[in-house]
């Protein structure tokens, strides 16, 4: 009886080793077989990445962006502004010179004659007749 267990025991560890064997064999086949899979997982995860650094400058960009045209906006409401105020100063000397080419005097004093303006002016020279 004992080697019958012994037979027993033999036939099962060799079955065993050939059902260990055969698992290794169809686990290597299958690692071969689905190989590209796996790669692909890998490549799938570092697309991933990809697309959220992406998204990431995108949205950097697009605040930069803004930044950049809130600035730009008011420069140029800026500029607007000092072209109209300059508009306008040029639109009053172009009347004054059409006054004066027609020969119409604006007076740019407060005396109410010439020896008034006359008596100012020799103040300012220091008081002196010439």
């Amino acid at each position: 009886m004992a080697q019958l267990v012994t037979i027993l025991l033999g036939a099962v560890t060799l079955t065993l080793a050939f059902l260990v064997w055969r698992f290794f064999t169809e686990a290597r086949a299958l690692r071969t077989r689905y190989s590209g899979i796996a790669d692909l997982e890998a490549d799938l995860m570092e697309m991933k990445k990809r697309v959220d650094q992406t998204k990431r400058e995108q949205q950097e960009f697009d605040s930069e962006n803004h930044t950049r045209r809130v600035k730009l906006n008011q420069e140029y409401e800026q500029a607007l502004t000092t072209y109209k105020e300059l508009k306008r100063e040029v639109s009053l000397l172009e009347e004054n010179l059409e006054d004066i080419s027609f020969g119409v005097y604006n007076p740019h004093f407060n005396f109410q004659s010439s020896d008034e303006y006359k008596t100012a002016l020799e103040n300012l020279r220091g008081g002196n007749g010439s």
